[in-house]
């Protein structure tokens, strides 16, 4: 935003000055979202944008959304009560309504369809999923009621041996469970592209990490990074609704999703595969990248590139964003599992994470991780 509206600098600080004294001036209506604001200690800067003087005087809006309490977010930033919209599960009614129009059912049981919102406590996410399963197999929801209470079954099995039942919301276990009934019709390489991205950021996954870096089961499904290749895995993974597009050749995954896709890693082993095969997939899409390096080399006086398609470092921003992602799962790994480091940590691949990731932040501005990604990277010896 701030290199859109003019009021860029190098510190952070500053531009965030410039940028809340625009807004201030700014004759025209706004809105600014802050998405996701659940950290429990909020910055200097996040205090100033949300209570500092500022807003006194200007036109616009914040919309704030957040999975803390009311009373607690209002402590933090001063919103009062009457400010706060708490969105609530679905009625039974609304859940009907809203099965109907997503399974795309004229007719059925309401009696059914309302035991399904019951069972999934009418979580408007869960029942997203349950309906998308429930369109694309043709499957009665009679029959999918029965399939969720298996597998709910199952989990309650699964955590009573953790000793975690008392920690298992009934929100939680729907969503695990919805999930889990779609996760189990997607192909073998779209579920490795599924387990990967559980270890990469949420937004803007490029189609790029798409690629032979990821585990070749066997020949009848060749890995390849034909751009037709890749949109047909991300289509089977939207089909479900596990994953959303997100502009042109990217796509998402919620949050919520990704932390049921961690949570299924029960064996340290799956987990070491998959950061491994996360890694690959990262190092061979960044090799295919340009580089911040190159792109600095094509501006030099006797450089010729085309004006109407310069040198952009849109991709690798978007590429290096994801290695800051993979980057905190790598070290949190190792840091669990040190009979483990040697084979995860002492790779060409992994240092060009922790390389991106230590560029990305400085060209973010935030020099405290990416002095702390040097550090690391440097303690990471190059394999023989």
């Amino acid at each position: 935003m701030a290199r859109q509206i003019g009021t860029f600098e190098k510190d952070f600080s500053n531009s965030l000055s410039r940028t809340l004294d625009w807004l201030r001036k700014c004759e025209e209506l706004w809105c600014l979202v802050v998405d996701n604001l659940d950290e429990l200690e909020m910055s200097t800067d996040m205090r100033k944008l949300l209570t500092g003087h500022w807003k006194q005087a200007a036109r616009g809006h914040i919309i704030i959304t957040t999975r803390r309490e009311a009373t607690e977010i209002g402590e933090e930033t001063g919103i009062e009560g009457n400010f706060c919209i708490e969105l609530k599960c679905l009625t039974k009614e609304e859940g009907i309504q809203f099965v109907r129009m997503r399974t795309e059912l004229a007719g059925g049981d309401d009696k059914e369809i309302g035991e399904l919102v019951r069972e999934l406590g009418g979580l408007p996410l869960a029942l997203d999923q349950a309906a998308a399963h429930i369109r694309c197999r043709h499957l009665p929801i009679k029959e999918y009621v029965k399939k969720y209470k298996e597998r709910r079954l199952l989990l309650l099995k699964m955590n009573k041996a953790r000793n975690l039942v008392e920690n298992t919301s009934r929100e939680r276990l729907a969503i695990h469970t919805t999930w889990l009934l779609n996760f189990d019709h997607i192909s073998q390489v779209s579920k490795e592209m599924e387990l990967v991205s559980a270890f990469l950021g949420p937004d803007d996954i490029p189609y790029e990490v798409i690629n032979e870096g990821l585990n070749k089961v066997d020949d009848t499904e060749a890995v390849s990074d034909d751009l037709w290749y890749q949109a047909d895995i991300v289509g089977l993974l939207t089909k479900f609704s596990l994953f959303q597009r997100y502009g042109t050749n990217s796509f998402s995954v919620h949050r919520l999703v990704q932390e049921v896709i961690r949570s299924e890693m029960k064996k340290e082993q799956t987990e070491l595969q998959v950061l491994s095969c996360a890694v690959r997939v990262l190092h061979h899409a960044l090799a295919n990248t340009r580089s911040p390096a190159e792109v600095c080399e094509s501006f030099v006086e006797d450089a010729v590139f085309s004006v109407e398609n310069p040198p952009s470092l849109h991709l690798w921003g978007k590429l290096a964003s994801h290695a800051t992602y993979l980057q905190e799962h790598l070290h949190s790994f190792s840091t669990k599992h040190k009979e483990s480091v040697h084979t995860l940590l002492y790779t060409d691949g992994t240092v060009r994470v922790f390389n991106e990731a230590a560029i990305f932040f400085s060209v973010s501005q935030d020099k405290v991780k990416a002095q702390a990604m040097q550090e690391m990277k440097t303690g990471v010896p190059c394999p023989p």
